[in-house]
Protein backbone atom coordinates (compact mmCIF):
# COMPACT_ATOMS: atom_id res chain seq x y z
CA UNK A 1 0.00 0.00 0.00
CA UNK A 2 2.70 2.22 0.70
CA UNK A 3 4.01 3.08 -2.91
CA UNK A 4 5.17 5.79 -4.03
CA UNK A 5 1.97 6.74 -6.39
CA UNK A 6 -0.19 6.54 -3.32
CA UNK A 7 2.62 8.81 -1.85
CA UNK A 8 2.51 11.39 -4.87
CA UNK A 9 -1.26 11.64 -4.53
CA UNK A 10 -1.12 11.86 -0.78
CA UNK A 11 0.97 15.01 -1.03
CA UNK A 12 -1.00 16.66 -3.81
CA UNK A 13 -4.39 16.23 -2.03
CA UNK A 14 -2.96 17.91 0.71
CA UNK A 15 -1.69 20.66 -1.12
CA UNK A 16 -4.95 21.22 -2.97
CA UNK A 17 -6.47 21.37 0.74
CA UNK A 18 -3.96 23.53 1.73
CA UNK A 19 -3.42 21.34 4.77
CA UNK A 20 0.01 22.07 6.84
CA UNK A 21 1.84 19.35 7.66
CA UNK A 22 2.06 19.48 11.04
CA UNK A 23 -1.18 19.77 11.23
CA UNK A 24 -1.71 16.22 9.61
CA UNK A 25 1.07 14.96 11.50
CA UNK A 26 -0.43 15.45 14.45
CA UNK A 27 -4.09 14.34 13.61
CA UNK A 28 -2.09 10.12 12.78
CA UNK A 29 0.05 10.82 15.85
CA UNK A 30 3.37 11.63 13.76
CA UNK A 31 5.89 14.31 14.42
CA UNK A 32 6.01 16.92 11.33
CA UNK A 33 9.80 15.61 10.69
CA UNK A 34 8.35 11.42 10.48
CA UNK A 35 5.32 12.95 8.27
CA UNK A 36 7.49 14.48 5.98
CA UNK A 37 9.82 11.69 5.50
CA UNK A 38 6.74 9.22 5.19
CA UNK A 39 5.50 11.55 2.01
CA UNK A 40 9.29 10.84 0.95
CA UNK A 41 9.09 7.09 1.18
CA UNK A 42 11.56 6.94 3.98
CA UNK A 43 8.86 6.13 7.07
CA UNK A 44 6.30 3.80 7.27
CA UNK A 45 2.90 4.14 9.09
CA UNK A 46 0.36 1.39 10.15
CA UNK A 47 -2.50 0.82 8.45
CA UNK A 48 -5.03 2.78 11.20
CA UNK A 49 -2.80 5.80 10.34
CA UNK A 50 -3.71 5.38 6.41
CA UNK A 51 -7.27 5.16 7.76
CA UNK A 52 -7.11 8.34 9.48
CA UNK A 53 -5.05 10.36 6.59
CA UNK A 54 -7.58 9.24 3.93
CA UNK A 55 -10.57 10.66 6.50
CA UNK A 56 -8.60 13.08 6.84
CA UNK A 57 -8.37 14.00 3.78
CA UNK A 58 -11.55 12.70 2.12
CA UNK A 59 -9.55 10.64 -0.38
CA UNK A 60 -11.24 8.77 -3.31
CA UNK A 61 -10.53 7.17 -5.89
CA UNK A 62 -9.65 9.88 -8.47
CA UNK A 63 -7.45 11.49 -6.18
CA UNK A 64 -4.96 8.48 -7.02
CA UNK A 65 -5.70 9.41 -11.19
CA UNK A 66 -7.56 6.15 -11.63
CA UNK A 67 -9.44 7.80 -14.10
CA UNK A 68 -7.63 11.04 -14.75
CA UNK A 69 -6.95 11.71 -18.31
CA UNK A 70 -2.96 11.88 -18.86
CA UNK A 71 -1.66 15.26 -20.50
CA UNK A 72 -0.37 13.81 -23.69
CA UNK A 73 -0.23 14.03 -27.46
CA UNK A 74 -2.35 11.73 -29.52
CA UNK A 75 -1.71 10.52 -32.61
CA UNK A 76 -4.23 11.67 -35.70
CA UNK A 77 -3.54 9.24 -37.88
CA UNK A 78 -1.37 5.91 -38.35
CA UNK A 79 1.68 7.96 -39.67
CA UNK A 80 1.89 9.80 -36.50
CA UNK A 81 2.81 6.56 -34.60
CA UNK A 82 6.17 6.74 -37.02
CA UNK A 83 6.75 11.09 -36.42
CA UNK A 84 8.65 12.89 -34.18
CA UNK A 85 6.39 16.00 -32.41
CA UNK A 86 6.35 19.16 -33.78
CA UNK A 87 4.11 21.06 -31.69
CA UNK A 88 6.80 20.92 -29.25
CA UNK A 89 6.28 24.15 -26.68
CA UNK A 90 8.38 26.90 -26.49
CA UNK A 91 11.53 26.43 -24.66
CA UNK A 92 11.56 22.36 -25.20
CA UNK A 93 14.55 21.53 -27.32
CA UNK A 94 13.79 17.90 -29.44
CA UNK A 95 16.95 15.97 -28.91
CA UNK A 96 19.10 15.08 -31.39
CA UNK A 97 20.66 11.37 -30.95
CA UNK A 98 24.35 11.12 -31.88
CA UNK A 99 26.82 8.69 -31.64
CA UNK A 100 29.74 10.19 -30.01
CA UNK A 101 33.21 9.01 -30.65
CA UNK A 102 35.39 9.36 -27.89
CA UNK A 103 39.04 10.53 -28.93
CA UNK A 104 40.47 11.04 -25.59
CA UNK A 105 41.91 7.94 -23.49
CA UNK A 106 41.13 8.99 -20.54
CA UNK A 107 37.09 8.73 -21.58
CA UNK A 108 37.74 5.69 -22.75
CA UNK A 109 39.60 4.04 -19.40
CA UNK A 110 36.52 5.94 -17.25
CA UNK A 111 33.79 4.07 -19.22
CA UNK A 112 35.65 0.63 -19.37
CA UNK A 113 36.18 1.03 -15.52
CA UNK A 114 32.69 1.83 -14.80
CA UNK A 115 30.78 -0.17 -11.71
CA UNK A 116 29.00 -2.73 -14.37
CA UNK A 117 27.86 -4.61 -11.15
CA UNK A 118 26.38 -1.88 -9.85
CA UNK A 119 24.44 -0.95 -13.24
CA UNK A 120 23.26 -4.11 -13.28
CA UNK A 121 21.80 -4.34 -9.50
CA UNK A 122 20.14 -0.69 -10.48
CA UNK A 123 18.93 -2.13 -13.67
CA UNK A 124 17.43 -5.38 -12.38
CA UNK A 125 16.10 -4.01 -8.92
CA UNK A 126 16.40 0.05 -9.06
CA UNK A 127 15.94 1.78 -12.04
CA UNK A 128 14.86 5.00 -10.89
CA UNK A 129 18.77 5.26 -9.43
CA UNK A 130 19.97 4.56 -13.21
CA UNK A 131 21.37 8.02 -14.48
CA UNK A 132 21.49 7.33 -17.78
CA UNK A 133 20.10 5.07 -20.50
CA UNK A 134 23.40 4.14 -22.81
CA UNK A 135 23.43 0.73 -23.14
CA UNK A 136 26.38 -0.77 -21.23
CA UNK A 137 25.18 -3.89 -20.26
CA UNK A 138 23.68 -5.60 -23.43
CA UNK A 139 27.81 -6.44 -25.13
CA UNK A 140 28.39 -8.95 -22.03
CA UNK A 141 25.09 -10.43 -22.24
CA UNK A 142 26.01 -11.10 -25.68
CA UNK A 143 29.21 -12.31 -25.34
CA UNK A 144 28.46 -14.09 -23.02
CA UNK A 145 25.48 -16.51 -24.78
CA UNK A 146 28.05 -16.42 -27.63
CA UNK A 147 30.87 -18.28 -25.56
CA UNK A 148 28.32 -20.35 -24.40
CA UNK A 149 27.00 -21.19 -27.31
CA UNK A 150 30.58 -22.31 -29.10
CA UNK A 151 31.56 -24.07 -25.88
CA UNK A 152 28.18 -26.45 -26.23
CA UNK A 153 28.78 -26.62 -29.65
CA UNK A 154 32.26 -28.00 -29.37
CA UNK A 155 30.73 -30.58 -26.94
CA UNK A 156 28.08 -31.30 -28.79
CA UNK A 157 25.30 -30.73 -26.21
CA UNK A 158 22.30 -30.86 -28.13
CA UNK A 159 19.83 -29.55 -25.56
CA UNK A 160 22.11 -26.79 -24.07
CA UNK A 161 22.75 -25.95 -28.13
CA UNK A 162 19.41 -25.62 -28.83
CA UNK A 163 18.88 -23.42 -26.11
CA UNK A 164 21.51 -21.21 -25.81
CA UNK A 165 21.45 -20.33 -29.76
CA UNK A 166 17.61 -19.94 -30.11
CA UNK A 167 18.36 -17.33 -26.64
CA UNK A 168 21.02 -15.42 -28.11
CA UNK A 169 19.54 -12.43 -30.14
CA UNK A 170 16.33 -12.37 -28.41
CA UNK A 171 17.80 -12.15 -24.96
CA UNK A 172 20.77 -9.81 -26.03
CA UNK A 173 18.76 -7.43 -27.70
CA UNK A 174 15.78 -7.30 -24.76
CA UNK A 175 18.84 -6.58 -22.40
CA UNK A 176 19.27 -3.28 -25.10
CA UNK A 177 15.67 -2.66 -25.13
CA UNK A 178 15.85 -2.41 -20.95
CA UNK A 179 18.38 -0.35 -20.79
CA UNK A 180 17.13 2.41 -22.87
CA UNK A 181 13.50 2.25 -22.09
CA UNK A 182 12.33 5.77 -20.65
CA UNK A 183 11.27 6.49 -18.32
CA UNK A 184 13.45 4.14 -15.90
CA UNK A 185 10.31 2.17 -14.29
CA UNK A 186 10.57 -1.19 -15.39
CA UNK A 187 12.65 -3.59 -13.41
CA UNK A 188 15.03 -5.95 -15.36
CA UNK A 189 13.85 -8.12 -12.73
CA UNK A 190 10.06 -7.50 -13.97
CA UNK A 191 11.17 -7.70 -17.66
CA UNK A 192 12.70 -11.03 -17.54
CA UNK A 193 8.95 -12.17 -15.80
CA UNK A 194 7.59 -10.67 -19.19
CA UNK A 195 10.18 -12.78 -20.99
CA UNK A 196 9.59 -15.96 -19.47
CA UNK A 197 5.75 -16.31 -18.40
CA UNK A 198 4.90 -14.29 -21.19
CA UNK A 199 6.74 -16.12 -24.02
CA UNK A 200 5.06 -19.25 -22.76
CA UNK A 201 1.71 -17.82 -22.01
CA UNK A 202 1.70 -16.62 -25.71
CA UNK A 203 3.03 -19.99 -26.90
CA UNK A 204 -0.21 -21.86 -25.12
CA UNK A 205 -2.35 -19.51 -26.00
CA UNK A 206 -1.35 -20.04 -29.53
CA UNK A 207 -1.39 -23.93 -29.23
CA UNK A 208 -4.93 -22.97 -28.17
CA UNK A 209 -5.86 -20.96 -31.31
CA UNK A 210 -4.50 -23.53 -33.36
CA UNK A 211 -6.65 -26.38 -32.26
CA UNK A 212 -9.32 -23.92 -33.83
CA UNK A 213 -7.79 -22.96 -36.69
CA UNK A 214 -6.01 -26.16 -37.63
CA UNK A 215 -3.42 -25.84 -40.35
CA UNK A 216 -4.87 -25.01 -43.74
CA UNK A 217 -2.91 -25.59 -46.76
CA UNK A 218 -4.30 -22.86 -48.71
CA UNK A 219 -1.95 -20.35 -51.22
CA UNK A 220 -0.80 -17.33 -49.24
CA UNK A 221 -4.56 -17.64 -47.04
CA UNK A 222 -2.51 -19.96 -44.55
CA UNK A 223 0.41 -17.47 -43.96
CA UNK A 224 -1.68 -14.52 -43.18
CA UNK A 225 -3.60 -16.98 -40.74
CA UNK A 226 -0.31 -17.87 -39.33
CA UNK A 227 0.63 -14.42 -38.55
CA UNK A 228 -3.09 -13.69 -37.37
CA UNK A 229 -3.10 -15.87 -34.80
CA UNK A 230 0.05 -15.64 -34.08
CA UNK A 231 0.41 -12.21 -33.23
CA UNK A 232 -3.12 -11.85 -32.00
CA UNK A 233 -1.69 -14.81 -29.23
CA UNK A 234 1.36 -12.60 -28.00
CA UNK A 235 -0.57 -8.97 -28.28
CA UNK A 236 -3.18 -11.02 -26.48
CA UNK A 237 -0.94 -11.48 -23.62
CA UNK A 238 0.40 -8.06 -23.75
CA UNK A 239 -3.05 -6.57 -22.92
CA UNK A 240 -3.23 -8.89 -20.14
CA UNK A 241 -0.07 -7.67 -18.87
CA UNK A 242 -1.21 -3.89 -19.16
CA UNK A 243 -4.03 -4.41 -17.07
CA UNK A 244 -2.07 -4.26 -13.74
CA UNK A 245 -0.30 -1.85 -14.81
CA UNK A 246 -1.02 2.26 -15.83
CA UNK A 247 1.79 2.96 -18.77
CA UNK A 248 2.27 6.66 -20.02
CA UNK A 249 5.39 6.41 -22.08
CA UNK A 250 5.53 4.51 -25.29
CA UNK A 251 8.86 3.08 -24.70
CA UNK A 252 8.04 1.37 -22.06
CA UNK A 253 4.43 0.05 -23.63
CA UNK A 254 7.55 -1.33 -26.17
CA UNK A 255 9.52 -2.64 -23.66
CA UNK A 256 6.75 -5.03 -22.48
CA UNK A 257 5.90 -5.89 -25.77
CA UNK A 258 9.48 -6.56 -26.84
CA UNK A 259 10.03 -8.85 -23.49
CA UNK A 260 6.64 -11.11 -24.53
CA UNK A 261 7.72 -10.92 -28.46
CA UNK A 262 11.32 -12.18 -27.46
CA UNK A 263 10.31 -15.15 -25.02
CA UNK A 264 7.59 -16.20 -27.54
CA UNK A 265 10.77 -15.91 -30.17
CA UNK A 266 13.10 -18.32 -28.27
CA UNK A 267 10.75 -20.83 -27.28
CA UNK A 268 9.54 -20.99 -31.23
CA UNK A 269 13.10 -21.12 -32.86
CA UNK A 270 13.78 -23.77 -30.09
CA UNK A 271 11.16 -25.42 -31.37
CA UNK A 272 12.03 -25.51 -35.16
CA UNK A 273 15.39 -26.53 -34.06
CA UNK A 274 14.28 -29.71 -32.01
CA UNK A 275 11.82 -30.49 -35.32
CA UNK A 276 15.07 -29.81 -38.04
CA UNK A 277 17.15 -32.54 -35.43
CA UNK A 278 14.15 -35.08 -35.61
CA UNK A 279 13.27 -34.50 -38.97
CA UNK A 280 17.14 -35.31 -40.61
CA UNK A 281 17.36 -38.07 -37.65
CA UNK A 282 19.52 -36.48 -35.83
CA UNK A 283 21.60 -34.27 -37.52
CA UNK A 284 23.21 -31.85 -34.96
CA UNK A 285 25.06 -29.05 -37.44
CA UNK A 286 21.21 -29.16 -39.40
CA UNK A 287 20.04 -28.38 -35.91
CA UNK A 288 22.86 -25.86 -35.62
CA UNK A 289 22.03 -24.10 -38.76
CA UNK A 290 18.48 -23.87 -38.71
CA UNK A 291 18.44 -22.13 -35.09
CA UNK A 292 21.67 -19.43 -36.59
CA UNK A 293 19.55 -18.57 -39.66
CA UNK A 294 16.65 -18.00 -38.18
CA UNK A 295 18.64 -16.16 -35.64
CA UNK A 296 20.44 -13.81 -38.15
CA UNK A 297 17.14 -12.38 -39.77
CA UNK A 298 15.95 -11.95 -35.79
CA UNK A 299 19.05 -9.19 -35.81
CA UNK A 300 17.83 -7.23 -38.61
CA UNK A 301 13.76 -6.92 -38.44
CA UNK A 302 12.44 -10.24 -38.40
CA UNK A 303 11.08 -11.97 -35.22
CA UNK A 304 8.22 -11.63 -33.06
CA UNK A 305 9.96 -9.31 -30.46
CA UNK A 306 9.74 -6.75 -33.19
CA UNK A 307 6.30 -7.10 -34.36
CA UNK A 308 4.84 -7.27 -30.85
CA UNK A 309 6.68 -4.26 -29.62
CA UNK A 310 5.06 -2.05 -32.50
CA UNK A 311 1.77 -3.29 -31.77
CA UNK A 312 2.19 -2.74 -27.96
CA UNK A 313 3.75 0.74 -28.25
CA UNK A 314 0.56 1.55 -30.57
CA UNK A 315 -1.84 0.82 -28.10
CA UNK A 316 -0.11 3.11 -25.54
CA UNK A 317 -0.03 5.79 -28.07
CA UNK A 318 -3.52 5.70 -28.40
CA UNK A 319 -4.52 5.63 -25.08
CA UNK A 320 -4.97 8.90 -22.87
CA UNK A 321 -5.61 7.35 -19.12
CA UNK A 322 -2.60 4.54 -18.93
CA UNK A 323 -5.35 2.28 -17.99
CA UNK A 324 -5.05 0.03 -21.31
CA UNK A 325 -7.29 -2.73 -21.60
CA UNK A 326 -8.72 -4.83 -24.96
CA UNK A 327 -10.99 -1.96 -26.07
CA UNK A 328 -7.81 0.00 -27.00
CA UNK A 329 -6.78 -2.84 -29.22
CA UNK A 330 -10.12 -2.19 -30.98
CA UNK A 331 -9.25 1.18 -32.02
CA UNK A 332 -8.32 2.52 -35.67
CA UNK A 333 -4.29 3.28 -34.94
CA UNK A 334 -3.72 -0.48 -32.95
CA UNK A 335 -5.88 -2.12 -35.89
CA UNK A 336 -3.76 -0.70 -38.47
CA UNK A 337 -0.90 -1.51 -37.00
CA UNK A 338 -1.36 -5.31 -36.11
CA UNK A 339 -3.18 -5.67 -39.50
CA UNK A 340 0.47 -4.51 -40.99
CA UNK A 341 2.34 -6.80 -38.52
CA UNK A 342 0.11 -9.45 -39.93
CA UNK A 343 0.96 -8.86 -43.68
CA UNK A 344 4.58 -8.28 -42.96
CA UNK A 345 4.38 -12.04 -40.97
CA UNK A 346 2.83 -13.77 -43.79
CA UNK A 347 4.19 -12.26 -46.54
CA UNK A 348 7.42 -13.19 -44.72
CA UNK A 349 6.16 -17.13 -44.05
CA UNK A 350 4.76 -16.83 -47.89
CA UNK A 351 8.19 -15.61 -49.94
CA UNK A 352 9.70 -18.54 -47.61
CA UNK A 353 8.42 -20.94 -49.87
CA UNK A 354 7.07 -19.46 -52.99
CA UNK A 355 9.66 -16.49 -54.20
CA UNK A 356 12.46 -16.56 -51.83
CA UNK A 357 14.32 -13.44 -53.59
CA UNK A 358 11.51 -11.33 -52.11
CA UNK A 359 12.40 -11.77 -48.15
CA UNK A 360 15.02 -9.70 -48.10
CA UNK A 361 11.81 -6.51 -49.55
CA UNK A 362 10.35 -7.89 -45.65
CA UNK A 363 13.10 -7.80 -44.04
CA UNK A 364 14.03 -4.51 -44.70
CA UNK A 365 10.94 -2.87 -44.45
CA UNK A 366 10.21 -4.86 -40.97
CA UNK A 367 13.56 -3.63 -40.16
CA UNK A 368 13.30 -0.09 -41.00
CA UNK A 369 9.85 0.12 -39.79
CA UNK A 370 10.73 -0.88 -36.35
CA UNK A 371 13.94 1.43 -36.19
CA UNK A 372 11.79 4.34 -37.34
CA UNK A 373 9.06 3.43 -34.48
CA UNK A 374 11.32 3.15 -31.63
CA UNK A 375 13.87 6.02 -32.62
CA UNK A 376 10.58 8.48 -32.86
CA UNK A 377 8.97 7.59 -29.75
CA UNK A 378 12.03 7.46 -27.66
CA UNK A 379 12.71 11.07 -29.05
CA UNK A 380 9.18 11.59 -28.31
CA UNK A 381 9.17 10.30 -24.97
CA UNK A 382 12.17 12.79 -23.75
CA UNK A 383 10.12 15.44 -25.24
CA UNK A 384 7.51 14.53 -22.65
CA UNK A 385 9.12 13.83 -19.75
CA UNK A 386 10.51 17.91 -20.59
CA UNK A 387 7.30 19.29 -20.39
CA UNK A 388 6.03 16.86 -17.50
CA UNK A 389 9.37 18.41 -15.93
CA UNK A 390 8.48 21.91 -16.65
CA UNK A 391 4.44 21.37 -15.38
CA UNK A 392 5.32 19.71 -12.32
CA UNK A 393 8.03 22.97 -11.52
CA UNK A 394 5.64 25.18 -12.18
CA UNK A 395 3.00 23.28 -9.95
CA UNK A 396 5.44 23.36 -7.42
CA UNK A 397 6.57 27.05 -7.68
CA UNK A 398 2.80 28.10 -7.54
CA UNK A 399 2.00 26.15 -4.38
CA UNK A 400 3.07 27.13 -0.94
CA UNK A 401 5.40 24.33 0.26
CA UNK A 402 5.69 24.01 4.50
CA UNK A 403 9.06 23.77 5.04
CA UNK A 404 12.58 22.78 3.16
CA UNK A 405 12.20 19.08 3.88
CA UNK A 406 9.61 19.11 1.98
CA UNK A 407 10.01 21.07 -1.20
CA UNK A 408 13.36 18.97 -1.66
CA UNK A 409 11.33 15.53 -1.63
CA UNK A 410 9.20 17.20 -4.83
CA UNK A 411 11.88 15.89 -6.92
CA UNK A 412 12.25 12.19 -5.66
CA UNK A 413 8.84 11.55 -5.67
CA UNK A 414 7.54 13.38 -8.75
CA UNK A 415 10.52 10.76 -10.72
CA UNK A 416 7.91 8.10 -10.29
CA UNK A 417 4.94 9.24 -11.70
CA UNK A 418 3.70 7.22 -14.91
Amino acid sequence: MNSRKILRSIRLKRRALKLDASVVARHIGLTEIEYLSFENHRHEISKEQYDLLFQLMNMTEEDFNIHQKLNKKMPDTFFDVFNIRKDVPLGIEIPKIKVKRSTERHERQTILSSDYRKRFEQEMFHPEEVAHTQPILFPYVLISLVILAVISIIGEQFALTNLTLSAIVPVSLLVFMHEIAIPKQIKGIDTMKYFFFGGMASILLLYGLRYITDYPDWYLFSDLLTGLVEEFAKIAIVIFIFRNLKIKHVMIGILIGFAVGAGFDVFETSDYGTYELLDTGGDFLAMVGMIVGRSIYAIFGIGHHFWTAMIAGTLVLVNDTGKIGFKDFFKPIPLMMFTLMVVIHGLWNFTATYFAFLQYAVLVVSGLLFVRFVYANYVNSIVDMQIDAMTQFKIQTEEPTTSTPESMGDEEINSYDS
